[in-house]
């Protein structure tokens, strides 16, 4: 039966039976007595032994673990997952802020093709209102009117013409009032 015993007792570092009257090898532990060292519950253990790469041995149909190799090599798959995983945060992060740069650029370039440096819109202005200012010069005319009026309604009727004279000419003169800046202004930007 002894005999029977020793050759069911295989491992996997070679494939050849255990002597019965061995002592056990110090250098390898059960999962309880793994666990317990490492301090996590068994059934974690058993989930880092399933690994590949991981310093295991069956032995009499139980896992053993080569210590201290087994918590070395659990260690280095710590700090390896960890580190995987900060890279991809990294580039995430990097992704992140060069999409939020982008994005910043953009606006600048949105805001920048809609807005005019103030010297240039000061000119505008200026030769605007020169241009509404040669239009209300015309209204003398009708102060002459209005004082030859022989009745205050007479007056009145003329300063209602003098008022619908003045809007169709700043009408006007609104219309006339480019979108784009002229040659001068030395750009192409439309007016915000």
């Amino acid at each position: 039966m002894a005999k029977h015993r020793a050759k069911n007792r295989r491992t996997s570092q070679g494939n050849r039976p255990n002597p019965p009257d061995r002592a056990p090898d110090p250098d390898w532990v059960s999962g309880a007595e793994a666990a317990r060292r490492i301090g996590i519950t068994p059934q974690a253990i058993g989930l880092w032994a399933a690994k590949p790469g991981a310093p295991v041995r069956m032995t009499d149909g139980k896992l053993e673990y080569q210590w201290p190799a087994f918590a070395r090599w659990r260690e280095q798959e710590l700090v390896g997952g960890t580190r995987a995983r900060s890279n991809g945060l990294a580039e995430a992060e990097q992704r992140k802020m060069t999409a939020g740069a982008r994005k910043l650029e953009l606006e600048v370039a949105q805001l920048e093709a809609t807005l005019m440096p103030v010297s240039v819109h000061e000119r505008r202005l200026r030769e605007r209102c020169e241009e509404l200012a040669g239009r209300v010069k015309g209204l003398n005319q009708w102060v002459l009117k209005i004082r030859a009026a022989r009745t205050e309604d007479d007056a009145d009727r003329i300063a209602e013409q003098m008022e619908d004279h003045l809007l169709a000419a700043l009408r006007g003169a609104a219309d006339e009032i480019p979108d784009e800046p002229g040659p001068n202004d030395g750009q192409s930007r439309r007016a915000a």
